[in-house]
């Protein structure tokens, strides 16, 4: 009876060692595993944050201006409006895709957005038309202006000191202005 009580001892503790081994590998694998969820969500959040910056910087007017002027894609401004106000269509992700800049090494984008100009009445028109006794129809059009929208498609690549340098700009115009949140980056008063 000893002898067994002995080997069933050993039976029972080797037992509880495998399962204490398999409990502490299973623990060690969900911390890895946890780990390796946390590591990609912060990749994922970087690469979000870089693409936004890439957007950012090829929506800016300063940066688009001069490639949209020698484009000639400008739409004409309508004499009868002073102001103009230039809108871009608000960031969405699917805006913005990535590559790999084949000239510097560095991260690249593909940038595609809608531009859209409103050239409406300024404040001393408004004022003028308001002494005109003018209906509130023709107020509310004179106040909506004149809209004209364009598609942008442009090349973003970060150099490696950080800064970014945009190129490669396309535009075509569009019939109407789409209905999506803009964001103002340019306006006349």
């Amino acid at each position: 009876m000893g002898k067994i009580s002995i080997k069933l001892m050993q039976v029972i503790l080797l037992a509880v060692t495998t399962v204490g081994v398999c409990g502490i590998f299973a623990v060690e694998s969900q911390r890895k595993t946890f780990e390796l969820h946390q590591l990609e969500a912060q990749r994922q959040v970087f690469l979000q944050n870089e693409a936004y910056q890439a957007w950012r910087h090829a929506t800016r007017y300063e940066t688009f201006s001069s490639p949209l002027n020698n484009s000639n894609q400008e739409p004409k401004r309508d004499d009868t409006y002073r102001r103009r106000e230039i809108w871009v269509k608000s960031f969405q992700r699917s805006d913005v895709k990535s590559d790999v800049s084949q000239k510097y090494g560095n991260a690249a984008y593909r940038v595609s957005t809608t531009v859209a100009f409103n050239d409406a009445i300024s404040k001393g028109q408004f004022e003028v038309l308001l002494r005109s006794k003018a209906t509130p129809v023709d107020i509310s059009a004179a106040l909506r202006g004149v809209w004209n929208s364009l598609t942008m498609q442009c090349k973003v690549e970060q150099l490696d000191g950080g800064e970014w340098i945009a190129s490669d700009y396309k535009f075509s115009t569009l019939a109407a202005k789409p209905d999506f949140p803009f964001e103002k980056v340019k306006g006349d008063n």
